[in-house]
């Protein structure tokens, strides 16, 4: 599943610049330099949306192992770790556009409920 997900977020930045190189684009749309900042932009949007859910899911998973509910936990570090994914394939990306991203979260604080 990772390997094929990082194949088709590579198809998709390699169609992009393939496309602004071999077509001149019409005057109403972006160059070829704008759409790559806007790419930037949204993956460093990205990794910031996957590392807050990362963060969340973990700080769930350990709540629910402290209260004695070992699938729960085990169900939220699972999806933690799949938005740990996520945020490295994101950084691959940026770093074949020739840019890093560094996002920190901070753990999120949860209900008595």
């Amino acid at each position: 599943m990772k390997k094929r997900f990082v194949i088709v977020a590579v198809m998709i930045i390699a169609t992009a610049f393939v496309s602004c190189k071999q077509k001149e684009a019409p005057k109403e749309e972006a160059p070829c330099e704008v759409k790559k900042v806007i790419t930037i932009e949204h993956l460093q949007k990205a990794i910031k949306g996957e590392t807050d859910a990362s963060v969340k899911y973990a700080t769930i998973s350990t709540e629910a192992a402290k209260k004695k509910m070992p699938n729960t936990a085990n169900m939220f570090a699972a999806a933690s770790a799949a938005e740990a994914v996520h945020i490295a394939n994101h950084q691959n990306a940026l770093k074949q556009l020739g840019e890093t991203y560094e996002y920190t979260a901070e753990a999120p604080v949860l209900n008595a409920d």
